[in-house]
C-alpha cells in the first residue's frame, strides 16, 4: 500500500470517527434535554390542573356556604330546637329550593346537634356505592366552622359525588349541620383536557376507597374493557401510590401504568379533597423526538462521510504528490539516470529531503565525471 492510499485512509478514518463521536454526543445531550423539557412541561401541567381542581373545590365550597347561610334555614333550625317540630316541612321546602338553585348540589341532609338525621332532600339520584363515608355521621364535631370535605361517593359508571359538612349557626349558638352532596360535573374539564399531553398523555384523579382499594375518579384516555376502576393498592404503580399518600414527585424511571406502558409522570395532591393527581405521558411518544433527531444525525453523517471520502482522497493525493515525486526521482537514479533533479518547494521536511537528494545527485555526477576523465587518460 503506497503512502497516498495510507494518507487517504487515515484522513477519511479520522473524519468519520470524529463525526461519529460528535453525533453520539449530540444525540445523548439532545435526548437528555428533550427529557428535561418533557418533565418540566409535565410539572407545569400538573400544577395547573391542581390549581384548576382547587378552584373547582372553592366553587363547590361556595355553593355549600350559600346553602348553609340561608337566613330562613338558620331561623327555622332555631325554631325546631325550641320545640317546633312542624317547622321541618318548611325546612324541607327551603332545602328543595336550594337544591334547585345551586348548580352542582345533588343532595342536602339536615342533621341536629345530637347527630340525628332530620331530613334529606335530593334530585332522586340514588347513591349505589359508598366509598368513604360510613356509619351515622362519625365526622360530626361541634368545632366544625368551615366547609369540610368528608368523602367521595360513586354512582353507576364513572360518575362521582363529593360530600361536604357545614355547621349551622355560630359557635356560641350551634344549631346542627348540613351535609351537602356535590356532583362532580366540572371534573372532566380538568381530567379530560389533554392539551400539552400529546397523543398518549392523560390525567388520573384518584382517591382511597374502602378495603384497601384506590378509586380512579375520571374516565381515562385509553379505556379498555379490562380496566378495573377500583384497584388494590398492591397493584398500583409507584406514581399512583405517591399521589394517594400526598407526595408530589416526579417519576421517570421504570414506572408502568395500568396498561403496562412505560411512562414519565408527575404527581400532585389536593389535601382539601384528599385526592391525588397523576399527569403522565408515554415514554415511547416522548422519545420519538429523540429518534427523529437520531435519524437526522444518521442522514447527516452519511452525507458528511461521502464528503470526507472525496475530500480525503483529494487532500491525500495533494499531500502525497511531493513524496511520490521524490520516489520517482530515486527510481530513475536506480536505473542510472543522473540527469534528474528533485523539485524543491517550501521549507518542510519534504523540501529538506529534496535538497539533500539533489546534493547527492550532484555528488554522484561529479564522481561519475572524474571517473570518465581517468578512463580517457588511461
Amino acid at each position: 500500500m503506497d503512502i497516498r492510499t495510507k494518507l487517504i485512509l487515515a484522513l477519511v478514518s479520522v473524519s468519520v470517527a470524529s463525526m461519529t463521536v460528535l453525533g453520539v454526543f449530540a444525540y445523548q445531550t439532545s435526548a437528555t434535554l428533550f427529557k428535561e423539557v418533557s418533565v418540566r412541561q409535565l410539572e407545569a401541567l400538573a400544577q395547573s390542573k391542581k390549581e384548576n381542581l382547587e378552584n373547582i373545590y372553592e366553587s363547590w365550597k361556595t355553593q355549600v356556604i350559600l346553602v348553609g347561610d340561608r337566613t330562613q334555614l338558620i331561623t327555622g333550625m332555631a325554631k325546631y330546637l325550641d320545640g317546633n317540630a312542624t317547622i321541618l316541612e318548611d325546612l324541607k321546602l327551603i332545602l328543595k329550593d336550594a337544591v334547585v338553585a345551586a348548580r352542582d348540589v345533588q343532595e342536602i341532609e339536615l342533621i341536629d346537634v345530637q347527630g340525628k338525621l332530620l331530613l334529606t332532600v335530593s334530585d332522586n339520584v340514588e347513591v349505589t356505592d359508598s366509598i368513604r363515608l360510613k356509619g351515622d355521621f362519625p365526622e360530626l364535631n361541634s368545632s366544625v366552622e368551615e366547609v369540610v370535605c368528608v368523602g367521595t361517593d360513586s354512582l353507576s359508571g364513572d360518575n362521582f359525588l363529593v360530600k361536604f359538612l357545614y355547621a349551622l349557626g355560630p359557635r356560641e349558638n350551634h344549631l346542627g349541620w348540613i351535609r351537602v352532596t356535590i356532583k362532580t360535573g366540572d371534573l372532566p374539564s380538568v381530567t379530560d383536557n389533554f392539551t400539552g399531553l400529546g397523543k398518549t398523555g392523560e390525567v388520573l384523579a384518584v382517591t382511597r376507597g374502602g378495603k384497601g382499594q384506590a378509586v380512579v375518579l375520571n374516565s381515562v384516555r385509553h379505556q379498555t374493557e379490562d380496566l378495573v376502576w377500583k384497584m388494590d393498592e398492591a397493584d398500583l404503580s409507584a406514581d399512583v401510590k405517591a399521589a394517594l399518600d400526598g407526595h408530589e414527585a416526579i417519576f421517570t424511571d421504570n414506572v408502568r401504568d395500568y396498561r403496562g406502558e412505560s411512562v414519565w409522570s408527575v404527581t400532585r395532591y389536593v389535601p382539601d379533597l384528599d385526592w391525588g393527581l397523576v399527569v403522565k405521558v408515554d415514554v415511547a411518544e416522548e422519545k420519538e423526538r429523540g429518534q427523529v433527531l437520531r435519524d437526522a444525525l444518521v442522514d447527516l453523517a452519511m452525507a458528511l462521510s461521502a464528503f470526507a471520502v472525496v475530500g480525503g482522497t483529494i487532500l491525500g493525493i495533494y499531500l502525497a504528490r511531493p513524496i511520490q515525486h521524490l520516489a520517482g526521482v530515486v527510481h530513475k537514479l536506480r536505473e542510472g539516470n543522473l540527469n534528474v533533479k528533485a523539485e524543491v518547494t517550501g521549507d518542510d521536511e519534504v523540501a529538506f529531503l529534496a535538497t539533500s537528494l539533489n546534493e547527492l545527485i550532484d555528488d554522484m555526477r561529479a564522481e561519475a565525471g572524474t571517473k570518465d576523465s581517468e578512463d580517457t587518460h588511461a
